[in-house]
């Protein structure tokens, strides 16, 4: 399918380390374009997060982002959820991607990709519709992984996000 078709990069393996109090094991795999990855972001990525509220309570290290450009350091978009308990991950709008070196992804997350459609007058996905790529997350997440919640509301799609 197209979502395996593109540019991938090999991550090296990592030992198991310890960091901030939590066991995390970097496993070798393959990263393609588009991929769901569980990463360590960079401080100014903490920061942003702040800015929009969103706080990393005790033990958490790690979020979520799909993978956009696999150059060194790779760009990652940050993901987030749309509704509580939901395991449906779109890009968060209230952050721009981030570039992020290939030591910091922790693993490659068994998703599905999908789009969902942006509510508009045309048709479908493929008839004038626009679409949104999201992903439906077929795994738990680990314990010290943040997932923000984005709080859409009314008129949201409007926008086109």
């Amino acid at each position: 399918g197209v979502w395996a078709s593109g540019p991938k990069l090999r991550v090296p393996g990592r030992e198991a380390g310890r960091l901030g109090g939590g066991l995390c094991v970097r496993m070798s795999e393959e990263v393609f374009e588009k991929d769901v990855v569980e990463f360590f972001p960079p401080e100014e990525l903490w920061a942003s997060l702040k800015g929009i509220g969103v706080q990393a309570e005790g033990g958490v290290e790690t979020v979520l982002g799909a993978v956009v450009e696999l150059d060194s350091p790779m760009t990652i978009q940050p993901l987030c959820v749309r509704e509580e308990g939901s395991t449906e991950l779109y890009g968060d709008s209230r952050l721009d991607p981030i570039a992020v070196d290939a030591d910091g992804i922790v693993k490659v997350m068994d998703t599905f990709p999908s789009q969902r459609p942006v509510p508009s007058l045309g048709g479908g996905i493929g008839y004038g519709a626009e679409g949104v790529d999201c992903w439906e997350l077929q795994e738990p997440l680990s314990d010290n992984c943040l997932l923000p919640l984005e709080d859409t509301g009314m008129g949201f799609h409007q926008k086109g996000w």
